[in-house]
């Protein structure tokens, strides 16, 4: 077997490079890098409870969070929320494949298999994708997102441009809509 005699320098000159090139993690360029990809902590199947006032209000349980500090943002998988009332009973609970939550906003995108329901207003939302402004207290959808929202009577609504004001606890939809609306009141007087 004959050896490429080119091939020796070449391979010499990439050791020389290679022992020479080292991470500096000290370096801020470095460091800020790092910050965005790398998660500054990472939590498995972890429950958080906030409490008020000395009661639990609410419950978040969740497979897997990421936080990035730098960038006021955690990952959430598999969320499991609850909203507890003072009574100790569950309000609203909700499901969602992922959400990104940002810390210094509060606002938050919920994504996959989305479900909340309301025991108090004895109705359910469906959807694939959510957008939650907290500062203006209202849930959207994207414009062409389907979003059934759905009451315990059987009545419901199905439509793209979804948006619920919480304040004024609105719904309205943007695009095409369809459903079925049960009048309670209509059925007893006959």
């Amino acid at each position: 077997m004959q050896r490429n005699k080119n091939a020796y320098p070449l391979l010499c000159f990439l050791i020389l490079l290679l022992s020479n090139c080292t991470l500096d993690y000290n370096d801020p360029d470095v460091k800020a890098q790092l910050a965005d990809t790398i998660p500054e902590t990472i939590l498995y199947n972890i429950t958080q409870i906030k409490v008020k006032n000395g009661n639990i209000s609410s419950k978040i349980e969740a497979e897997k969070i990421e936080t990035f500090k730098n960038k006021n943002i955690m990952y959430i998988t598999k969320l499991h929320y609850m909203e507890i009332g003072k009574t100790g009973a569950i309000i609203t609970e909700g499901w969602a494949d992922q959400a990104t939550y940002y810390t210094d906003t509060e606002n938050a995108e919920i994504s996959g298999n989305i479900y909340f329901y309301s025991r108090e207003e004895e109705a359910g939302v469906r959807a694939n994708y959510l957008n939650w402004d907290n500062q203006k207290k209202i849930l959207t959808s994207g414009s062409k997102e389907k979003v059934t929202v759905s009451r315990d009577d059987g009545s419901y609504v199905e439509g793209s441009g979804f948006s619920t004001d919480f304040k004024l606890k609105e719904i309205t939809f943007s695009g095409d809509v369809k459903g079925i609306y049960i009048d309670e009141e209509q059925e007893e007087k006959e």
